[in-house]
């Protein structure tokens, strides 16, 4: 009996590990599942969730019977992003997506939609270096894909590469004129400072759209946001007013018209509208969070509370932290895990007036991008905080190298040249500012 004790030990210890290996890979391959919507949603809005649900769930009934289906896992990939999209929640859909894509890569690592579907993934998470790579990937495979193109010019505008984004760009919409090309067109003559080129080519964009579909609504607010940019509140009212009309409760047009009211009162509209678009600047703010998850709209909220309640703006700019540390890479964690949210947590520290994190996080990112003008922008602003006005001024300097006429960046350089004994320069570019949008608040 002695004998056998030792190997039939060690067979049941092998049969054990068996089963604990396997169920940790059924864990690991298992399928993500769909998750519900916030329940506050417009009769239309719950009309496009049910179809949307609907085709998901069909998606994830054949990928059950089929596990090794590649073409529906590149499908639900799809359906995940654009989730994310309409959710805000890209934490949970980009890595579930992610995670589909790359089962499909792993058995062809040349499948056109699965690389295409990786890049866009890594965008989202702000991993633009790896984006880029994947990006040159896919054009090298298929040169005659336009959306190979945007993607390309996304990873290149993102770490700075100007005009190579340009280049790119110009590739996309000579293959392909649509909303996509076009929207990214805007996006460059904006860079540039070409703001009236910018609005003719993302209504160009709009006009491409179907009416009421995320993407097209998305084009016209912001094609709303170049006017509120240039001062024009009255116009930019008017795209998101038609946003929301063609795509109730849209977040980013009902943060829009919170933008517009925190600057100019636009809440003193009348009545009816005042109602339904809840009238303060705040309440703007609070029903987008409820559509969408994004940070963005708690962090113009803190701005909207810090004139009526201190107290109150303070504990909501810690939840904007406590959100955005929630699902990010700190650098810590594996490179390739989760979100970069490096810029945003450095403004979001310095609204609580940690300017010590916010240089760690306004640096961290500069790291992975000195060349954006945005993340330049980002630790010059830090540094003035800081009252470290010369170094500031080196980082403002590298934002404005595009000639960016966007208003709240020349007034913050004026400023911090204001006080690097630069002071002609500065009063310039703050008159400047303020001659392109009266609104402006650096």
């Amino acid at each position: 009996m002695k004998k056998l004790t030792y190997p039939l030990l060690i067979f049941s210890l092998l049969i054990t590990l068996g089963f604990v290996y396997k169920n940790y890979e059924n864990k690991k391959n298992a399928t993500p599942i769909l998750l519900e919507r916030p329940k506050a949603q417009t009769i239309s809005m719950q009309s496009e969730w049910m179809n949307t649900k609907q085709a998901i769930e069909t998606l994830l009934d054949q990928l059950r019977r089929h596990p090794e289906d590649l073409k529906t896992k590149i499908k639900l990939a799809m359906a995940y992003i654009q989730e994310s999209r309409v959710t805000g929640n890209h934490a949970y859909y980009d890595e579930a997506a992610l995670k589909l894509v790359e089962q499909v890569l792993a058995k062809e690592p040349e499948n056109y939609d699965g690389l295409a579907a990786k890049t866009t993934i890594l965008l989202s998470q702000h991993h633009f270096s790896d984006a880029l790579l994947e990006a040159q990937k896919f054009v090298k495979l298929y040169p005659d894909a336009a959306f190979g193109y945007g993607l390309l010019c996304d990873a290149h505008v993102e770490l700075g590469h100007y005009s190579e984004g340009v280049a790119a760009a110009d590739k996309m919409v000579n293959i392909r004129p649509d909303l996509r090309s076009y929207s990214r067109v805007a996006y460059l003559r904006e860079i540039y400072g070409d703001f009236e080129g910018a609005k003719q080519a993302m209504l160009m964009a709009v006009k491409s759209g179907v009416e009421g579909l995320e993407q097209t609504e998305w084009c016209r607010t912001e094609l709303g946001k170049l006017y509120e940019n240039t001062g024009d509140t009255a116009k930019a009212a008017q795209y998101y007013e038609q946003a929301l009309a063609l795509r109730p409760d849209y977040a980013y047009a009902l943060a829009g018209l919170g933008r517009l009211a925190k600057l100019t009162g636009y809440s003193t509209v009348e009545q009816e509208a005042k109602s339904r678009y809840f009238g303060e600047a705040g309440s703007f703010f609070k029903k987008a969070a409820e559509q969408t998850m994004d940070f963005s709209f708690y962090d113009e909220l803190t701005d909207c509370l810090a004139k009526q309640n201190p107290i109150e703006a303070r504990q909501n700019a810690e939840k904007v932290i406590a959100q955005l540390a929630q699902h990010a890479n700190d650098d810590a964690a594996e490179s390739d895990k989760g979100h970069y949210a490096d810029k945003e947590l450095a403004y979001a520290y310095l609204k609580v007036g940690d300017t010590e994190k916010a240089l760690t996080h306004a640096i961290r990112e500069w790291n992975r991008r000195p060349d954006n003008i945005d993340v330049n922008e980002c630790v010059a602003w830090v540094y003035c905080q800081k009252n470290d006005y010369a170094t500031a001024a080196k980082y403002i300097e590298k934002a404005l190298k595009t000639n960016s006429q966007n208003a709240r960046l020349l007034y913050r350089a004026g400023l911090i040249f204001q006080k690097s004994s630069n002071s002609m320069r500065g009063n310039t570019l703050i008159q400047k500012a303020l001659f392109i949008n009266k609104f402006v608040q650096p």
